[in-house]
């Protein structure tokens, strides 16, 4: 059954990727390296993030892995049939690194049926499967992402009572990849001193022994990587909490993950969660730790799903068990429906989690008019010639699924992604620009539209069928200088 399992988590992980290619700019670091690390080898001087280094420095260990393991198939690819430009190989790298994460959830799925048994795993993975963010961040190359390829196979660890091998899975990711995972292992661990699970003195020297060569690996990586002696995720630490600069990204209010992430993280079925809490002590032991670490991370004034992400498989085992308590309940002498009733209602709170899923997979798709467009200008122009074209990107196409996998293979195209122009004529000197509204506007005198990319723009509720609709806009466009102003 797991190798049923894990075939179709993977599949709707790959699906994604094929429905929404492209990435957006918090996931463009890690995508850029995985480019670097493919294409330039150790050339670093030729690496994106020489150019671009970002708000504070990352570190490369999770795009490094993911890319090494992507080479072979990248190589394969590229033998049997050579492409334009290098797109095929971020299709790759993103279900690569999907297959990390199934793995890890794999891994603390079978804790659970060893903890909870199989019905209550089996249910697990199917509340997992049919609902939508969790699976699709699982290929999305963010540092929460790398770090939750980590945190999936500790918490199955957790589950099974193992400490030492939670704490060696756990602290690399904290140490290398997400420094705030400390919110989370704190409570786990609280919970565990609490519970004598594990001595304090033992939780000690097992971190000791994790931190050390944590810390060495990050440091001698990232130190090459970035050219000069760093530890990237202490940086990052002292940006976002001591001087709480992850605000200028834009304040949510402090229950936002309760009101607003998880109900869209979940659908329907976080209604189990209460269930499951009530009706097992150990589901509502397992759930406190994490639903503590929602509310200190709620905190920090800036807030995005992926930042809680590690707790939406903890949360789906909670309502797994909801799930099988109510499917197994049995009939009351007053009340004999009512075992069908309740298992009526599941299949229902099934159905509506994989329709919204489905919208949100519409959705999802059309937040990326960048790389759509990118992939329009490319398939008009001409590769093949030998006259040197040049393209500006705007803000708008580099943040929503520009990147250099979509660049051309040859050497006939020049990139830029100035963010400004150092003089009003300065736009004259590109024969394409890849542009934003705004850009229209100000240019329609050098150059006219060729093309427009439609992006998301809202959702209509109508009081008649269909009583959703999705609606979109022109959002990026493709702009040809014109015969006046070619040289």
């Amino acid at each position: 059954m797991e190798v049923v399992w894990t075939v179709c988590l993977l599949s709707i992980a790959c699906l994604y990727v094929v429905l929404a290619p492209y990435t957006k700019v918090e996931e463009s670091f890690n995508l850029q390296a995985s480019h670097d690390f493919l294409f330039h080898g150790l050339d670093i001087s030729s690496y994106d993030h020489n150019e671009f280094p970002g708000v504070v420095p990352r570190t490369c260990l999770g795009a490094l892995v993911v890319s090494a393991v992507s080479l072979p198939i990248v190589k394969i690819v590229e033998a049997v049939n050579p492409l334009s430009t290098r797109i095929y190989a971020q299709y790759i790298v993103r279900c690569v690194l999907s297959a990390f994460v199934c793995a890890g959830l794999l891994s603390f799925f079978s804790a659970a049926k060893r903890r909870f048994g199989k019905d209550v795993s089996n249910a697990a993975v199917i509340i997992t499967t049919v609902q939508f963010h969790f699976m699709f961040y699982s290929s999305r190359p963010l540092p929460n992402i790398y770090a939750l390829c980590l945190v999936l196979p500790a918490l199955g660890k957790w589950l099974d009572n193992k400490h030492f091998s939670m704490i060696m899975y756990f602290i690399p990711a904290v140490i290398i990849l997400r420094a705030e995972l400390l919110v989370l292992l704190g409570p786990l661990m609280l919970l565990e001193l609490v519970r004598f699970r594990i001595s304090f003195f033992n939780m000690i020297l097992w971190g000791l022994i994790a931190i050390i060569p944590s810390i060495a690996l990050s440091v001698v990586f990232d130190s090459w990587f970035w050219q000069r002696i760093i530890w990237p995720e202490a940086e990052v630490l002292y940006f976002n909490t001591i001087l709480n600069k992850s605000k200028e990204w834009g304040v949510m209010p402090f229950l936002w993950y309760f009101y607003s992430a998880l109900p869209r993280a979940m659908s329907a079925t976080m209604v189990l969660v209460p269930v499951g809490m009530c009706l097992d002590y150990r589901v509502l032991e397992m759930t406190i730790p994490v639903l503590l670490f929602i509310f200190l991370y709620s905190i920090l004034p800036h807030k995005e799903l992926r930042f809680i992400i590690y707790a939406v498989p903890v949360l789906n085992l909670a309502a797994a068990c909801g799930f099988v308590r109510l499917w197994r309940i049995k009939p009351f002498k007053r009340f004999p429906l009512f075992p069908k009733l309740c298992r009526l209602g599941l299949v229902g709170v099934l159905a509506l989690t994989a329709v919204t899923s489905i919208v949100f997979c519409r959705v999802s798709s059309l937040n990326y008019p960048g790389g759509h467009a990118f992939a329009e200008f490319h398939s008009l122009v001409d590769n093949s010639g030998t006259q040197v074209v040049k393209v500006h990107v705007g803000n708008l196409a580099a943040q929503t699924g520009v990147s250099r996998f979509g660049e051309t293979t040859r050497n006939n195209i020049e990139y830029s992604k100035i963010e400004s122009w150092s003089s009003p004529d300065e736009p004259k000197a590109f024969d394409w620009l890849i542009t934003e509204q705004d850009g229209v506007r100000n240019h329609t005198k050098t150059h006219e539209v060729v093309f427009e990319t439609q992006g998301f723009d809202g959702i209509k509720l109508n009081r008649a069928w269909p009583f959703l609709k999705i609606n979109t806009d022109s959002k990026v466009f493709g702009m040809k200088r014109n015969k006046q102003n070619s040289p």
